[in-house]
């Protein structure tokens, strides 16, 4: 039922876009390189989502619709007390021997922020592998200077059975290269930086870093090669 009524907002996504005007928000595009520190077994296949370093970035942010590349948010509450609807790219793509290609999934969901504690819950609307995940971080956004910003945040994220499971996971007909393994739920611990320097009224500079720590229910994985791994980002966009 929850999964129904989720792939139905999805669908009401069009009706808010139908009323968007260009001077009702900023359009901005941009490139932007994406990377992972590698943590899996002989992967045959990009990790990072869609499979792509190098990404085209368009975005928009209007009064209440933001929109980053594939990442689609809705305020429906804003301040210090702030909630949020979701759509974007999720899972951990990997292909590897007898393993056969587990691919990016679409997740959507809801946000809710309570002064520093960020709250968010997204399931798996592509039936990819129809599990959720689901975040728990503090953060906040600090004003180093008049044109650089740095957000900062640490916390968890919760991985549904269904989501190691497709992911971390090896089925029966798989046994070959690696063993049988079927993963419980796992809870990783993340944190994550983000600086952003507006270079002029119109061209910023992003850079992203992360860093995970992998559950014990992951790391088992015959598929998973060490406990951590790091990522990394820049992109550079220009508003028109």
């Amino acid at each position: 039922m929850l999964r129904a009524l989720v792939k139905f907002f999805i669908l009401l996504f069009p009706l808010y876009f139908s009323t968007l005007t260009l001077a009702q928000g900023v359009w901005s595009g941009g490139i932007g390189y994406l990377d992972q520190e590698d943590y899996r077994v002989d992967n045959e296949v990009n990790s990072l989502p869609f499979g792509l370093k190098f990404v085209p970035v368009i975005s928009y942010r209007g009064e209440n619709i933001s929109i980053y590349g594939p990442n689609i948010r809705y305020s429906l509450l804003k301040g210090a007390i702030a909630s949020s609807l979701h759509l974007e790219p999720s899972g951990a793509r990997y292909e590897s021997k007898e393993i056969e290609l587990r691919d990016t999934a679409i997740n959507a969901g809801l946000s809710v922020r309570l002064f520093f504690l960020n709250l968010k819950h997204t399931i798996d609307i592509y039936d990819k592998y129809n599990g959720s995940i689901t975040t728990a971080t503090l953060g906040h956004r600090f004003v180093l200077t008049e044109s650089l910003f740095l957000i900062g945040s640490v916390g968890y994220q919760f991985l549904s059975k269904a989501f190691t499971d497709f992911y971390y996971g090896v089925k029966e007909e798989e046994i070959g290269t690696y063993s049988q393994y079927q993963p419980q739920e796992a809870q990783n611990k993340i944190a994550r930086i983000n600086l952003t320097y507006l270079m002029s009224k119109e061209i910023s500079l992003t850079l992203n870093y992360s860093f995970t720590e992998l559950d014990k229910e992951i790391y088992d994985s015959p598929t998973v090669s060490q406990k951590s791994f790091k990522a990394w980002g820049i992109f550079i966009a220009s508003a028109f």
